[in-house]
């Protein structure tokens, strides 16, 4: 009878320390966004939409929309720090922001920002990345180390570039850890694929992976599995027939050798 006694008050206890840690959770953050009011963070304009989590910190949640990125260290419940896209050195006057923002952590919590830059009207497009301080906001020298960035992808005149969109590998363990990955269209010529092995510092000059008569190659995607396999998607209006396809290529190399393969091995017709 004691024994039984003792097992139901051991019972109890942990039932009651189990609902303690609930509370826990609850009042640092973990449910309590679950009843949070939607947030408005002030971002308006029609352009694309992109939102991350520190992998390292969930409190730290970046949004961008257009030339604008915003900061919230508070769940997303509210987005006080708000920074501004930069145009590469070297740049003429004129340039300025062409959206499509786009972001990705790497498993060391650095923040990438991809976007496009523009003079206008358009003689040159320019996909951009810039590293940013997930928490401050910083940029340049005033991070700690220095971020790298703002740096241009696509050297040269490109009017046609568009829809960036960058990944990165941030599961640690992964062959190709803190790699990252860059997709987009360029208009008329297919699908372009740039990598950076060394955090951003540098950069794959871009390559073409989409494959001839796949027609309207765009817009594209670009991510990355755990076991470090680089995955890019991109939508097509023709592949040998009528109806409109989406492609998914798949790399094992940390994308050194991502290119398309006979389309009948890879195609998913969107209905």
């Amino acid at each position: 009878m004691t024994t039984i006694r003792n097992r139901g008050r051991l019972l109890h206890r942990a039932s009651l320390l189990a609902g303690l840690v609930v509370l826990a959770l609850l009042s640092f953050g973990g449910g309590a966004a679950i009843a949070d009011p939607d947030v408005a963070p002030g971002m308006g304009g029609n352009e694309p939409d992109t939102a991350v989590v520190n992998p390292l910190n969930p409190h730290n949640v970046v949004i961008a929309r257009g030339g604008t990125l915003r900061i919230s260290t508070d769940f997303g419940r509210t987005f006080p720090t708000s920074v501004a896209l930069q145009i590469p050195p070297g740049f003429a006057a004129g340039f300025g922001s062409c959206g499509d923002s786009s972001l990705g952590f790497d498993s060391q919590g650095r923040l990438f920002w991809n976007y496009l830059v523009c003079d206008g009207p358009p003689n040159d497009v320019s996909v951009v990345v810039m590293q940013v301080d997930p928490l401050t906001g910083n940029t340049g020298a005033g991070c700690t180390p220095a971020c790298v960035g703002p740096i241009d992808l696509t050297p040269g005149n490109n009017v046609n570039d568009d829809k960036p969109w960058i990944a990165a590998d941030a599961t640690p363990g992964s062959p190709f850890q803190d790699n990252l990955y860059v997709a987009w269209t360029r208009l008329g010529t297919g699908v372009q694929f740039v990598r950076s092995t060394n955090n951003g510092a540098a950069w794959s000059a871009p390559q073409t992976v989409s494959a001839g008569g796949e027609g309207f190659t765009w817009p594209s995607h670009v991510a990355v599995a755990q076991n470090g396999d680089v995955y890019v998607a991109y939508h097509s209006d023709t592949c040998g027939g009528a109806g409109a396809s989406m492609f998914v290529l798949r790399d094992s190399t940390g994308g050194a050798n991502l290119a398309a393969r006979p389309c009948r091995s890879r195609r998913l017709r969107v209905p």
